[in-house]
Protein backbone atom coordinates (compact mmCIF):
# COMPACT_ATOMS: atom_id res chain seq x y z
CA UNK A 1 0.00 0.00 0.00
CA UNK A 2 1.24 3.49 -0.91
CA UNK A 3 0.85 6.39 1.51
CA UNK A 4 0.29 9.72 -0.25
CA UNK A 5 0.07 12.84 1.94
CA UNK A 6 -2.50 15.47 1.01
CA UNK A 7 -2.24 19.24 1.04
CA UNK A 8 -5.59 20.88 1.75
CA UNK A 9 -5.06 24.62 2.18
CA UNK A 10 -7.19 27.75 2.19
CA UNK A 11 -4.47 30.29 1.38
CA UNK A 12 -1.13 30.61 -0.37
CA UNK A 13 0.61 30.92 2.98
CA UNK A 14 -0.94 27.72 4.32
CA UNK A 15 -0.21 25.90 1.08
CA UNK A 16 3.49 26.80 1.01
CA UNK A 17 3.95 25.87 4.67
CA UNK A 18 2.60 22.36 4.04
CA UNK A 19 4.26 22.06 0.63
CA UNK A 20 7.71 23.01 1.93
CA UNK A 21 7.42 20.43 4.72
CA UNK A 22 6.30 17.54 2.51
CA UNK A 23 8.59 17.86 -0.52
CA UNK A 24 11.61 16.96 1.60
CA UNK A 25 10.46 13.43 2.44
CA UNK A 26 7.59 12.46 0.10
CA UNK A 27 7.78 10.86 -3.33
CA UNK A 28 4.10 11.45 -4.04
CA UNK A 29 1.85 14.30 -2.89
CA UNK A 30 -1.80 15.09 -3.52
CA UNK A 31 -2.92 18.72 -3.76
CA UNK A 32 -6.60 19.50 -3.19
CA UNK A 33 -8.47 22.18 -5.12
CA UNK A 34 -11.90 23.44 -4.03
CA UNK A 35 -14.01 26.01 -5.85
CA UNK A 36 -16.63 26.92 -3.24
CA UNK A 37 -19.32 25.49 -5.53
CA UNK A 38 -18.92 21.74 -5.62
CA UNK A 39 -17.97 21.98 -1.94
CA UNK A 40 -18.49 24.96 0.36
CA UNK A 41 -14.79 25.57 0.97
CA UNK A 42 -12.37 27.48 -1.26
CA UNK A 43 -8.76 26.34 -1.47
CA UNK A 44 -5.52 27.79 -2.74
CA UNK A 45 -5.88 28.60 -6.43
CA UNK A 46 -4.07 26.65 -9.11
CA UNK A 47 -2.43 29.83 -10.41
CA UNK A 48 -0.87 30.41 -6.98
CA UNK A 49 1.09 27.17 -6.74
CA UNK A 50 4.61 26.78 -8.20
CA UNK A 51 5.81 24.73 -11.11
CA UNK A 52 6.13 21.31 -9.54
CA UNK A 53 9.30 19.27 -9.02
CA UNK A 54 9.31 16.74 -11.88
CA UNK A 55 11.28 14.23 -9.80
CA UNK A 56 8.19 13.81 -7.59
CA UNK A 57 4.69 12.61 -8.45
CA UNK A 58 1.99 15.18 -7.81
CA UNK A 59 -1.69 14.37 -8.14
CA UNK A 60 -4.53 16.89 -8.17
CA UNK A 61 -7.83 16.22 -6.43
CA UNK A 62 -10.42 18.49 -8.04
CA UNK A 63 -13.35 19.10 -5.70
CA UNK A 64 -14.74 21.45 -8.31
CA UNK A 65 -17.40 21.78 -10.94
CA UNK A 66 -16.30 21.81 -14.60
CA UNK A 67 -13.08 19.82 -14.07
CA UNK A 68 -12.18 20.05 -17.75
CA UNK A 69 -11.43 23.76 -17.29
CA UNK A 70 -8.43 22.89 -15.10
CA UNK A 71 -6.73 20.32 -17.32
CA UNK A 72 -4.43 22.52 -19.38
CA UNK A 73 -3.05 24.41 -16.41
CA UNK A 74 -2.64 21.23 -14.35
CA UNK A 75 -0.45 19.82 -17.13
CA UNK A 76 1.55 23.06 -17.33
CA UNK A 77 2.17 23.00 -13.57
CA UNK A 78 3.57 19.47 -13.78
CA UNK A 79 0.84 17.26 -12.34
CA UNK A 80 1.06 13.61 -13.32
CA UNK A 81 -2.33 12.43 -12.07
CA UNK A 82 -5.76 14.09 -11.88
CA UNK A 83 -8.79 13.00 -9.88
CA UNK A 84 -12.15 14.64 -10.52
CA UNK A 85 -15.52 13.82 -9.01
CA UNK A 86 -18.19 11.66 -10.60
CA UNK A 87 -20.76 13.99 -9.06
CA UNK A 88 -19.21 17.13 -10.59
CA UNK A 89 -20.02 16.51 -14.25
CA UNK A 90 -21.71 14.16 -16.71
CA UNK A 91 -19.12 13.77 -19.47
CA UNK A 92 -16.77 11.63 -17.38
CA UNK A 93 -15.10 9.68 -20.18
CA UNK A 94 -14.57 12.81 -22.27
CA UNK A 95 -12.82 14.53 -19.37
CA UNK A 96 -10.70 11.42 -18.74
CA UNK A 97 -9.70 11.39 -22.42
CA UNK A 98 -8.63 15.05 -22.26
CA UNK A 99 -6.52 14.33 -19.19
CA UNK A 100 -4.79 11.47 -21.03
CA UNK A 101 -4.20 13.67 -24.08
CA UNK A 102 -2.23 16.04 -21.85
CA UNK A 103 0.00 13.19 -20.69
CA UNK A 104 -1.59 12.80 -17.27
CA UNK A 105 -3.30 9.83 -15.62
CA UNK A 106 -7.08 10.15 -15.01
CA UNK A 107 -8.73 9.09 -11.77
CA UNK A 108 -12.39 9.16 -10.77
CA UNK A 109 -13.36 10.25 -7.25
CA UNK A 110 -16.66 9.24 -5.67
CA UNK A 111 -18.49 10.68 -2.67
CA UNK A 112 -19.63 8.41 0.18
CA UNK A 113 -23.27 8.52 -0.94
CA UNK A 114 -22.57 7.51 -4.54
CA UNK A 115 -23.56 3.97 -5.45
CA UNK A 116 -20.93 1.84 -7.17
CA UNK A 117 -23.58 0.80 -9.68
CA UNK A 118 -23.39 4.29 -11.15
CA UNK A 119 -19.69 4.08 -11.94
CA UNK A 120 -19.37 0.43 -12.93
CA UNK A 121 -19.44 1.12 -16.69
CA UNK A 122 -16.95 3.99 -16.40
CA UNK A 123 -14.05 2.14 -14.82
CA UNK A 124 -12.33 1.16 -18.06
CA UNK A 125 -11.78 4.85 -18.86
CA UNK A 126 -9.77 5.50 -15.70
CA UNK A 127 -6.48 4.37 -14.18
CA UNK A 128 -7.61 4.79 -10.56
CA UNK A 129 -10.66 5.24 -8.39
CA UNK A 130 -10.56 7.54 -5.36
CA UNK A 131 -13.08 6.46 -2.73
CA UNK A 132 -13.91 9.22 -0.27
CA UNK A 133 -13.99 8.03 3.33
CA UNK A 134 -15.57 11.35 4.38
CA UNK A 135 -17.69 13.98 2.69
CA UNK A 136 -15.30 16.08 0.57
CA UNK A 137 -14.15 19.58 1.38
CA UNK A 138 -13.30 19.51 5.07
CA UNK A 139 -10.56 18.07 7.26
CA UNK A 140 -10.85 16.30 10.62
CA UNK A 141 -14.02 14.34 9.83
CA UNK A 142 -14.84 10.88 11.16
CA UNK A 143 -14.13 8.05 8.74
CA UNK A 144 -17.24 6.39 7.25
CA UNK A 145 -16.79 2.69 8.03
CA UNK A 146 -18.97 1.48 5.13
CA UNK A 147 -16.16 2.65 2.83
CA UNK A 148 -14.56 -0.73 3.54
CA UNK A 149 -17.26 -2.48 1.49
CA UNK A 150 -16.58 -0.31 -1.55
CA UNK A 151 -12.87 -1.11 -1.35
CA UNK A 152 -13.64 -4.82 -1.28
CA UNK A 153 -15.96 -4.60 -4.27
CA UNK A 154 -13.54 -2.62 -6.44
CA UNK A 155 -10.36 -4.43 -5.44
CA UNK A 156 -8.77 -6.20 -8.43
CA UNK A 157 -11.07 -4.31 -10.83
CA UNK A 158 -9.07 -1.06 -10.72
CA UNK A 159 -6.35 0.62 -8.65
CA UNK A 160 -8.17 1.63 -5.46
CA UNK A 161 -7.21 4.74 -3.52
CA UNK A 162 -8.97 6.03 -0.37
CA UNK A 163 -9.03 9.59 0.92
CA UNK A 164 -10.33 11.15 4.13
CA UNK A 165 -10.50 10.38 7.82
CA UNK A 166 -7.57 7.95 7.83
CA UNK A 167 -5.41 7.74 10.95
CA UNK A 168 -3.86 4.91 13.03
CA UNK A 169 -7.29 4.00 14.43
CA UNK A 170 -9.14 3.86 11.10
CA UNK A 171 -6.34 2.33 9.04
CA UNK A 172 -7.76 -1.16 9.67
CA UNK A 173 -10.75 -0.34 7.46
CA UNK A 174 -8.64 0.48 4.39
CA UNK A 175 -6.06 -2.33 4.50
CA UNK A 176 -7.24 -3.68 1.12
CA UNK A 177 -6.66 -0.40 -0.69
CA UNK A 178 -3.75 0.08 -3.09
CA UNK A 179 -3.04 3.61 -1.84
CA UNK A 180 -4.30 5.97 0.83
CA UNK A 181 -4.31 9.75 1.10
CA UNK A 182 -3.77 11.31 4.51
CA UNK A 183 -4.09 15.02 5.18
CA UNK A 184 -4.51 16.49 8.64
CA UNK A 185 -2.90 13.61 10.56
CA UNK A 186 0.37 14.42 8.78
CA UNK A 187 0.22 18.09 7.79
CA UNK A 188 -1.44 19.09 11.07
CA UNK A 189 1.17 17.33 13.19
CA UNK A 190 3.91 19.15 15.07
CA UNK A 191 6.35 16.89 13.24
CA UNK A 192 4.89 15.87 9.83
CA UNK A 193 7.82 13.54 9.04
CA UNK A 194 7.35 11.68 12.33
CA UNK A 195 3.61 11.35 11.68
CA UNK A 196 4.31 10.07 8.16
CA UNK A 197 6.78 7.49 9.44
CA UNK A 198 4.35 6.41 12.16
CA UNK A 199 1.68 5.68 9.54
CA UNK A 200 4.13 3.92 7.22
CA UNK A 201 5.10 1.49 9.98
CA UNK A 202 1.46 0.48 10.35
CA UNK A 203 0.91 -0.30 6.64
Amino acid sequence: MKLIPTILSHSKEEFYKKYDELVYFCEEIQIDFMDGKFVNQISVQLKDIPLLDKSLTFEAHLMTLNPEEYINELAQKGFKRVFFHFEACENHLEVAKKIKEKGMSPGLAINPQTSLEKIRDLLEGFDRILIMGVNPGKENQDFIVSTKEKIGYLKNKIFVQVDGGINPETLKYVKNADAINIGSFITGANNPLKAFEEMEKLL
